[in-house]
Protein backbone atom coordinates (compact mmCIF):
# COMPACT_ATOMS: atom_id res chain seq x y z
CA UNK A 1 0.00 0.00 0.00
CA UNK A 2 1.27 3.17 -1.22
CA UNK A 3 1.39 6.09 1.43
CA UNK A 4 -0.46 8.22 -0.72
CA UNK A 5 -3.37 5.52 -0.95
CA UNK A 6 -3.80 5.55 2.99
CA UNK A 7 -4.33 9.43 3.16
CA UNK A 8 -6.81 8.82 0.40
CA UNK A 9 -8.13 6.65 2.30
CA UNK A 10 -8.43 8.30 5.45
CA UNK A 11 -10.05 11.28 3.77
CA UNK A 12 -12.66 9.45 1.90
CA UNK A 13 -13.65 7.47 5.47
CA UNK A 14 -13.20 10.04 7.69
CA UNK A 15 -12.91 13.18 6.36
CA UNK A 16 -13.08 15.37 9.71
CA UNK A 17 -9.84 13.76 10.82
CA UNK A 18 -7.68 15.98 8.07
CA UNK A 19 -10.10 18.48 7.84
CA UNK A 20 -8.66 21.24 5.96
CA UNK A 21 -4.90 19.73 6.13
CA UNK A 22 -3.82 19.92 2.47
CA UNK A 23 -3.02 16.20 1.04
CA UNK A 24 0.52 17.41 0.56
CA UNK A 25 1.00 18.05 4.22
CA UNK A 26 -1.11 14.95 5.44
CA UNK A 27 1.40 12.71 3.41
CA UNK A 28 4.17 14.08 5.10
CA UNK A 29 2.51 13.83 8.48
CA UNK A 30 1.91 10.18 7.65
CA UNK A 31 5.39 9.82 6.34
CA UNK A 32 7.19 11.27 9.36
CA UNK A 33 4.91 9.23 11.65
CA UNK A 34 6.11 5.75 10.25
CA UNK A 35 9.56 7.20 9.80
CA UNK A 36 9.46 7.43 13.79
CA UNK A 37 8.65 3.86 14.18
CA UNK A 38 10.57 2.64 12.06
CA UNK A 39 13.43 4.12 13.97
CA UNK A 40 11.83 2.58 16.79
CA UNK A 41 12.25 -0.77 15.39
CA UNK A 42 15.42 -0.59 14.59
CA UNK A 43 17.03 0.64 17.69
CA UNK A 44 15.12 -2.00 19.82
CA UNK A 45 16.93 -5.17 19.95
CA UNK A 46 14.85 -7.10 21.92
CA UNK A 47 11.51 -6.56 23.35
CA UNK A 48 8.33 -4.91 22.51
CA UNK A 49 7.00 -1.51 21.06
CA UNK A 50 3.47 -1.27 21.87
CA UNK A 51 0.84 1.48 19.74
CA UNK A 52 -2.41 1.74 21.64
CA UNK A 53 -5.30 1.01 18.94
CA UNK A 54 -2.80 -0.01 16.46
CA UNK A 55 -1.06 -3.28 17.69
CA UNK A 56 2.02 -4.40 19.01
CA UNK A 57 5.61 -5.05 17.42
CA UNK A 58 7.49 -7.67 19.19
CA UNK A 59 11.35 -8.14 18.80
CA UNK A 60 13.70 -10.67 18.98
CA UNK A 61 16.75 -12.34 17.68
CA UNK A 62 17.09 -15.23 16.60
CA UNK A 63 19.73 -17.40 15.17
CA UNK A 64 19.35 -18.68 11.20
CA UNK A 65 21.79 -20.67 9.10
CA UNK A 66 24.67 -19.66 11.96
CA UNK A 67 23.90 -15.78 11.69
CA UNK A 68 21.83 -14.01 14.25
CA UNK A 69 19.24 -11.90 12.59
CA UNK A 70 16.33 -9.59 14.24
CA UNK A 71 12.40 -10.96 13.86
CA UNK A 72 9.83 -8.55 13.93
CA UNK A 73 6.08 -10.03 14.28
CA UNK A 74 3.46 -7.23 14.12
CA UNK A 75 -0.05 -8.43 16.10
CA UNK A 76 -2.59 -6.04 15.60
CA UNK A 77 -4.63 -4.53 18.76
CA UNK A 78 -7.99 -6.00 18.86
CA UNK A 79 -10.89 -4.04 17.82
CA UNK A 80 -12.98 -2.76 20.25
CA UNK A 81 -16.65 -3.98 19.62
Amino acid sequence: MKLREIVQRISEEKPDILGRVPQGKALTIVREVLGELKKEIEATEEGKIVIPGVGTFVISSIEKKGKKIKRIVFRSAKKKE
